[in-house]
């Protein structure tokens, strides 16, 4: 998945306000099925918030399942953001990165980073989480490109972060995650996307490109904790034509 750099400071999200929607599956263990739509701005809420259903599945951490919650993220969510995005490295890049620097991740240099981010709400910059009984289980984040030749494009926004702890993977959390940080990116202005993904994470690259992603060919160097060198691909997506067939929830105020 893609993932934020210190250079996000940088990059410069307005709060958009949004209505308070619930989606009701007929079928809840049929997640992936569901689609989170858009959703306007409403008096009721400087927040997005978003509920779907979850099927209740069992973990190393309890019991989870239920009504997921997706939210704006403020800077009470820092240690929590921090932790989610450690575990999912560790668990996402095993094999694909060194072991020493996956066991060196700092959950306290993560929450440093993001707790400057969600403080000063660089423009344009949006973050939000996933949450099941209060507890936060996932993480995006968008904005302007960190990249200077695309950030001279003030249509094109970039989903710089989504990454989900690796106890709720598969079960189509991510898709509704997905959807609520493109909504973001167009209440930013931004009429399409781009992102950077590890080449080496196929995982990631078949779950961006299952849902209208294309791989433009472009690739780059980037460096990653302790230093480590990244070799990512850029994927763009036009946000007017993105939408995934059958999945349409009964929506609800």
């Amino acid at each position: 998945m893609p993932s934020a750099s210190s250079s996000v400071f940088a990059a410069a999200a307005n709060r958009t306000s949004g209505r308070y929607v619930v989606v009701k599956l007929a079928n809840p263990g049929a997640l992936s099925l569901a689609e989170v739509k858009v959703w306007g701005p409403s008096p009721r809420s400087d927040q997005v918030r978003r509920r779907v259903f979850a099927p209740v599945m069992r973990s190393s951490h309890g019991t989870i399942g239920g009504m997921v919650e997706f939210r704006d993220a403020t800077p009470a969510d820092v240690h929590d953001i921090a932790g989610v995005l450690v575990r999912s490295w560790r668990a996402a890049y095993r094999g694909l990165l060194p072991d020493d620097v996956l066991a060196g991740l700092s959950v306290a240099e993560r929450e440093q980073l993001w707790s400057g981010i969600l403080t000063t709400r660089p423009p344009r910059v949006r973050a939000v989480v996933a949450t099941l009984a209060d507890a936060i289980v996932g993480f995006a984040a968008v904005g302007p490109p960190l990249v200077p030749a695309d950030r001279a494009d003030s249509t094109l926004g970039d989903l710089y972060s989504l990454y989900l702890a690796p106890e709720v993977w598969r079960r189509g959390i991510g898709t509704q995650l997905h959807a609520v940080a493109i909504d973001g990116l167009r209440s930013g202005g931004f009429t399409r996307a781009g992102l950077w993904v590890l080449d080496t994470n196929e995982p990631a690259i078949r779950f961006y490109l299952r849902l209208g992603w294309i791989d433009t060919g472009r690739t780059q160097l980037d460096q990653g904790p302790g230093g480590v060198e990244l070799r990512e691909r850029r994927l763009h997506h036009d946000m007017g034509r993105m939408a995934v067939a059958g999945q349409k929830p009964l929506v609800t105020d």
